[in-house]
């Protein structure tokens, strides 16, 4: 076979297969294996859900910006001295707070 022919399908690997893919199906892949089913409402199959999630995640990969990715998360720098966050300060407020009221609903009656 020269370089210039195209391959059958048979012929394509899995990555090559994937990177035919369009914006539309990859969404409907994504979906299916969301769902457990496709669009019709048919089941997929273990082995279906295993390819589809294959195919998603190879797209995903080669076809969108990192911090568009499936199970991307922001890489924050750390703050200098231990400083706790507003949503760290926020969150030991709360927790401080609900264990002053739950001290407050212990306490025992006092009969006199």
């Amino acid at each position: 076979m020269s370089i210039f022919e195209e391959k059958t399908c048979e012929e394509k690997t899995f990555e090559e297969k994937v990177q035919e893919i369009t914006p539309d199906v990859y969404l409907s892949l994504k979906r299916a294996v969301e769902l457990g089913k496709w669009p019709n409402g048919d089941r997929l199959t273990d082995k279906q859900r295993e390819i589809c999630m294959q195919a998603v995640l190879h797209y995903n990969h080669a076809q969108l910006p990192e911090d568009q990715r499936i199970g991307y998360i922001e890489k924050r720098g750390c703050k200098s001295g231990g400083q706790k966050s507003d949503l760290q300060n926020q969150v030991l407020k709360h927790t401080k707070e609900q264990e002053n009221q739950q001290e407050q609903e212990a306490q025992p009656i006092k009969f006199s």
